[in-house]
């Protein structure tokens, strides 16, 4: 049963849908993110694979392949670390944003959505 997977028509089919697969996640990921966020995905699959070939198949390890993945493992925290600050400020920017669309909204007189209708300055509670 198992040599009839290994047949080329069998083993052909099976290499183009992986690859077909493998091309539709990449393109999926970069849609949704950024080509950035491709690479910096790839760093980490490297970083399993020498993890792997280290423990498990025994490869060896120098001092300066160590440096380069420190190096690297920086470079993944700094981008990381950046990308969750420009979103924070993005969200608090869009924060600020509602608040003074709801205050200005309340002072002219125009209804919300979902809230009460304020018809005069007084009524305001700001």
């Amino acid at each position: 049963m198992l040599t009839m997977f290994l047949q080329p028509g069998y083993f052909g089919t099976n290499l183009v849908c992986a690859l077909f697969a493998l091309n539709l996640a990449v393109f999926l990921l970069v849609g949704k993110t950024s080509a950035l966020t491709m690479n910096v995905a790839s760093v980490v699959k490297d970083w399993l694979l020498i993890a792997f070939s280290w423990s498990v198949i025994k490869d060896t390890v120098t001092p300066i392949n160590l440096f380069g993945y420190g190096l690297a493992f920086l470079g993944v925290a700094y981008y990381n670390h950046s990308k969750l600050q420009a979103l924070k400020a993005y969200e608090a920017q869009k924060k600020v944003a509602i608040t003074s669309r709801v205050v200005c909204s309340r002072m002219l007189g125009i209804p919300m959505p979902g809230g009460p209708i304020i018809s005069r300055k007084s009524d305001c509670s700001c």
